[in-house]
């Protein structure tokens, strides 16, 4: 049994989901969130957000009295501090806010106790944890980093939907100020995970994250963009994509999809053109791939419309029903943090004479608070002229085509973004179209 105390700052995604595998590999966790009702929610064993099994682990951990969740710093000595707070782009930007991050450091250099360890774990800009937490850490605490207490940074690599599988198995990178934090950070994280990579820096080990987000990206933007050069062509871009990977080891073409959104790769491709240009570099191939990603949603909807008026309809009179609004449906998440399908929904309500949402997953109150007119199935389907899933939650495979035209307003649209049909169903039937990105 471990007998070091971890404090958690940021019960977020992350932070929740970090706690609970620190939790059981028998560290003593202390959460911290500025929410109340949050707190209380966790304290009862209740996550807010889904994830497989973490209601089950999470009930665990509170009544074993292994994890507990507060709004401030714990009173005790702590061994860990680990920083998982959020760094969203400042409203109307594309840079990072990190004032949720001044916040939390200043209230661990208060805390911070001689021989601590403090592990950044939130995505941030090259340079921030030596040149902003740093000497934060050391002014409020009189402490001196490397020599009184550790600081290392080691960025969060999981996959929403796999967090509690991926936190035990995936390598985790490690940066520390000096080889000492290094030393210390790969010992804890050891218990985690048995692969710890060591990076010559700070610097270094922030990089790595901005380049994993931003990589797959730019590779999604890829497939996007030759989604839009099959639709002019007449093509159809999976099976283009299909083939050219086939038994051809130096491919690996993703499929396209209806944008690219999320918390993460919504933000982190900013956040390192950002860091470029303070390093006197301006990228290019970065930003024109989330301009190609950050495009798809509104011209779906340009196509939706072209298309329409071909059927001899007017989506300005239209009732559309949207189909998935978490940011991604596989693995199963309820996370609706920048996900393209509210991209969608804004274009949608300004071409569109009415639009209803659905999703399996995704609570309607939550829906609702976005503003999302929520129908159950099947009766949601009732006279809609065009019907768009957005997402690829696995529930959709066991739609019935021939059902739903049944109800659809025809001639009405299916337009699939993520292929979960067979279009030669579709197509099949009489006054079905069948549209997808890329189709």
């Amino acid at each position: 049994m471990v007998d070091e105390k971890v404090c958690m700052a940021g019960m977020g995604y992350v932070g929740l989901t970090m706690s609970v595998v620190l939790a059981e590999c028998g560290y003593e966790v202390t959460g911290v969130d500025i929410s109340q009702s949050l707190v209380d929610q966790l304290n009862q064993g209740k996550p807010h957000f889904f994830e497989e099994a973490l209601d089950v682990r999470l009930k665990n951990q509170t009544r074993r009295g292994r994890l507990k969740v507060q709004t401030t710093m714990p009173s005790e000595e702590v061994d860990v501090h680990i920083i998982s707070v959020g760094t969203p782009l400042i409203s109307g930007t594309q840079l990072p806010d990190l004032s949720y991050l001044d916040n939390v450091v200043e209230d661990v250099g208060r805390n911070l106790k001689k021989g601590g360890l403090v592990c950044m774990r939130s995505t941030i800009p090259v340079g921030v944890t030596r040149n902003k937490v740093l000497p934060i850490l050391e002014k409020l605490s009189g402490l001196v980093g490397g020599e009184d207490f550790n600081l290392a940074f080691a960025p969060e690599r999981t996959v929403e939907g796999k967090a509690l599988t991926e936190l035990r198995t995936n390598t985790q990178i490690i940066g520390g100020l000096t080889e000492m934090c290094v030393e210390r950070a790969m010992a804890f994280y050891h218990r985690l995970t048995p692969t710890v990579v060591r990076l010559s820096s700070l610097e270094a080990a922030e990089l790595v994250k901005l380049v994993d987000n931003s990589y797959r990206d730019i590779r999604f933007a890829f497939a996007n963009e030759l989604s839009l050069i099959t639709e002019s062509l007449g093509l159809d871009a999976n099976e283009v994509i299909r083939s050219a990977n086939l038994h051809y080891p130096r491919n690996n073409v993703p499929v396209p999809s209806p944008g690219v959104g999320g918390a993460c790769l919504s933000k982190d491709p900013h956040i390192l053109v950002d860091v470029a240009r303070q390093g006197g570099y301006e990228p290019k191939v970065i930003p024109s791939g989330r301009f190609v990603n950050e495009a798809i949603p509104k011209l779906i909807v340009e196509r939706l419309d072209r298309t329409m008026s071909g059927l001899g309809k007017n989506l300005q009179e239209a009732r559309v029903l949207i189909a998935g609004f978490a940011f991604k449906g596989e693995p199963e998440t309820t996370d609706l943090r920048d996900s393209t399908t509210l991209w969608l929904l804004d274009a949608m309500r300004e071409s569109a004479g009415e639009v209803l949402g659905y999703d399996p997953v995704v609570s309607s109150e939550e829906l609702e608070a976005h503003g999302v007119n929520v129908v159950e199935l099947p009766d949601g389907l009732d006279e809609v002229d065009v019907l768009v899933v957005a997402n690829n939650h696995r529930s959709y495979l066991n739609w019935d085509l021939d059902k739903i035209s049944e109800r659809l307003n025809r001639p009405a649209i299916v337009y699939d973004a993520w292929r979960m049909f067979d279009r030669s169903v579709a197509d099949s039937i009489e006054d079905l179209h069948y549209m997808g990105v890329g189709v």
